[in-house]
Order: structure tokens, then sequence, then C-alpha cells
């Protein structure tokens, strides 16, 4: 009887998935925009792409960061219609799906920290019930819960390789990117990767909302940057580490950002404190 009920659902679950698609596909065919119905099809492929493959997808999501300006599909200006939700949901989705199968979670991803963050959203929850604003206090509380999300994903989906090495080269160069726009779009008066704020001024955007916020990312890269360099086996990974530091001071600079250049002084002496014994002098030089 268990083995009937088992085939029953085996047959059932994936006729029903075609019968959805189809559904799909015919009415989309039937829409003012029929080109639509090519939209299931390419979902298909796009979630087995990232089955076989859900750590590109959560790198993809890193790399996008230092472009919040140009993450819409199609400048929609949608909170949820952004490359990195998108990207999250279906990760989130694939992890579920692997939980329920496995029906249990990896090692990995279990840590003590999860009753403590609860805890604090169970506290911060109750503050914005209590808040004379609870338009801003809960749109607040639901980043902290995205924030979550993303750790979950990050503890899921990465092992210690991936966290320790890969992350933060995914960091390193899409901040570098950007940074590198950023002095294009000020240096080159490019429009798209700068702001214009007065009559013949203008601060480097790169592909951030502004100015500010890029150079804040300059900051947070840094770190991983130098951590690089001193620990690089060969000359050419030294060499693209001093590339990259160039664009990010250039990044910075073309910013025009006071408290950023300010944080980025005090950054800059914490790491030669930090590597002070790795530190000959041709790297002065």
């Amino acid at each position: 009887m268990k083995r009937a009920l088992a085939d029953i659902a085996g047959r059932s679950v994936p006729a029903l998935f075609a019968i959805v698609v189809v559904a799909a596909v015919v009415a989309l065919l039937a829409s003012p925009l029929p080109v639509l119905a090519a939209l299931p099809a390419l979902l298909i492929a796009f979630l087995l792409l990232l089955n076989r493959f859900p750590r590109l997808g959560y790198y993809a999501i890193i790399a996008v960061i230092p472009f919040g300006a140009y993450r819409d599909f199609g400048g929609s200006g949608h909170e949820l219609l952004r490359i990195h939700w998108i990207l999250a949901f279906f990760l989130l989705l694939l992890a579920v799906l692997r939980t329920l199968l496995d029906k249990r979670l990896p090692v990995h991803a279990l840590t003590h920290l999860w009753p403590h963050y609860l805890l604090y959203l169970t506290f911060a929850a109750i503050a914005a019930a209590c808040s004379p604003f609870p338009e801003t206090a809960w749109h607040e509380w639901l980043l902290l819960v995205a924030a979550g999300l993303y750790l979950f994903l990050t503890l899921y989906y990465l092992d210690e390789r991936g966290f320790r090495v890969h992350l933060p080269l995914v960091i390193v160069w899409s901040v570098g990117i950007g940074s590198t726009l950023a002095a294009l779009g000020f240096f080159g008066r490019i429009s798209w990767f700068a702001e214009k704020v007065g009559s013949g001024f203008t601060r480097g955007l790169g592909g951030a909302p502004d100015p500010n916020t890029q150079a804040l990312m300059i900051i947070f890269s840094i770190p991983f940057l130098a951590h690089w360099f001193f620990t690089a086996a060969s000359t050419r990974a030294r060499v693209t580490c001093s590339l990259l530091l160039a664009a990010d001071l250039l990044g910075m600079v073309s910013t025009f950002s006071r408290g950023g250049a300010l944080t980025m002084v005090l950054v800059l002496a914490m790491v030669l404190v930090l590597h002070r014994r790795r530190i000959r002098p041709r790297h002065v030089g």
C-alpha cells in the first residue's frame, strides 16, 4: 500500500508540475505580449543551472552588491524585483527542498547563534509594535530578517575554503570594478558613474546609489585586499592587488566622502599595524 501511494505521488507531482508549466505558457501566449511565453522554459533552465552550481548564485549576490544603482530589472524600482532578492529567493527555495529531501540541515548551517538571533528578533518585533513610527520600524525589522536569511545562505552553501578564499576575492574584485567605474565617471565625466552635485562639480558613484555608499564599500574591502597582498605567493598576485588598491584609492578620491577618507586612513593604519611583521622595504617602495 505504501509503495502504491509512493508511486502515485511520484507520478502525480511531475504531472502537476507539467500542467502548471503548460498552463502558464498558454496563458502567456494568449496575453498581449506572447513573447513572454518563453519565460517558463527560461526559468526552468535557470533553476536547473542554479541547482547544479548554487555557490555561483550566492557569489553573484555578493558581486552585485556594489552595483546597487543597477540591480533593478528594467529599472522597475520595485523593491522585490532586484537581482539579489530573486537569487536569494531561489537559493532559499533550493535549500528548503534539499533539507526536506535529506530530512536534516547540513552540519555547517547549524550554529549556536540562531537562538540568540531569534530572541533578538522577538525583542525587535516588540519594539517595532510599540514604536510611534510603525512603518519605519517594521521596515527595519524586515531588513533584520533578511540579514538573517543571507547569513543562513552563507552558512548553508559555503564551506571553509569558500568563506576564507573565494568570498573575499569576490568582494575585492566587485568593489575594485566599482571603484574603477567611479574614477572613470569622475575623471572622464561619464554621467552613468558620477553624480552631479553643483555647477561643474561631480562625485564618483561607480555602480552605487550614492558616493558615500561607494566609499563605505571601498573601506570594507581594503582589509581583504591587504591580506591577499601580504599572503600572495606570486609577484603577479601582488601586482594585481596593487592595481586594485590604486583603483580603490582613486575611487575614494572621486567620491569626495570626507568621512570615508578619514575612516580609510584609520583602516589603513590598522592594516599596517596588523601586518607590520610582513612589511619589507620593497613594499614601501
